[in-house]
C-alpha cells in the first residue's frame, strides 16, 4: 500500500533497491566506463557535425538521446541507437515530455493507468501519438519476453525478430 507523496512502503522500497544494487556497485560503476566513454563520442561526434554544418542542434533530444542510449547500453546490453536517429530521437522527447505532462494527473488519479492500458494502441496512436511509443516499446519488450520463455526468439529495440 503507497504511503503518502507518492512514496512506497519500507519493504518494497527495500526489495526494488536490493534487485538495482549490483548495477550501481563501484565495480559495476567501473566497468560502465567504456559504454559511457562510447556514448559520449558519439555525442562528441553529433556536436562536431552540428557545428561543422552550421546546424542547429535541438539539446533536448540530443540529450534525451544520449541518457537513452547510455542507460539501455548499462541496464540492457544494447543501445537504443537514438543519437544516430534525430527523428526517433526527436519522437523519444517528445514522448517524456507527454509522460512528465500526465504524471500529476495519474498520482491524483491513479485507476486511470489501468484504464488506458485498455485503450487499443492505434486509438493512442490518433488521440496521443506522443504516447504510442512508450506503449509500442512496452509491447515489443512484453513480445521478446513471451517469444523468448516459449520459441527461443529474441527481438531487437526496433521491434525485428532474429532466432536466438
Amino acid at each position: 500500500m503507497e504511503s503518502g507523496f507518492g512514496t512506497v512502503e519500507h519493504h518494497l522500497h527495500g526489495k526494488r533497491r536490493a534487485a538495482l544494487s549490483p548495477l550501481f556497485a563501484s565495480r559495476a560503476i567501473a566497468n560502465a566506463k567504456e559504454i559511457i566513454h562510447e556514448q559520449v563520442e558519439i555525442l562528441s561526434g553529433a556536436f562536431e557535425k552540428k557545428f561543422t554544418s552550421q546546424e542547429v542542434a535541438e539539446l533536448r533530444s540530443v540529450f534525451v538521446a544520449f541518457t537513452l542510449d547510455t542507460v539501455h547500453q548499462y541496464a540492457m546490453g544494447v543501445s537504443t541507437d537514438l543519437q544516430r536517429n534525430e527523428q526517433s530521437a526527436r519522437k523519444w522527447w517528445l514522448t517524456l515530455r507527454a509522460v512528465s505532462q500526465m504524471t500529476p494527473t495519474a498520482k491524483q488519479f491513479p485507476f486511470l493507468l489501468s484504464l488506458g492500458q485498455k485503450v487499443p494502441l492505434g486509438l493512442i496512436r490518433v488521440l496521443k501519438p506522443e504516447m504510442a511509443g512508450l506503449l509500442e516499446i512496452h509491447e515489443v519488450r512484453l513480445t521478446s519476453v513471451l517469444a523468448e520463455t516459449t520459441l527461443g526468439l529474441s527481438f531487437s529495440f526496433n521491434g525485428s525478430q532474429s532466432e536466438g
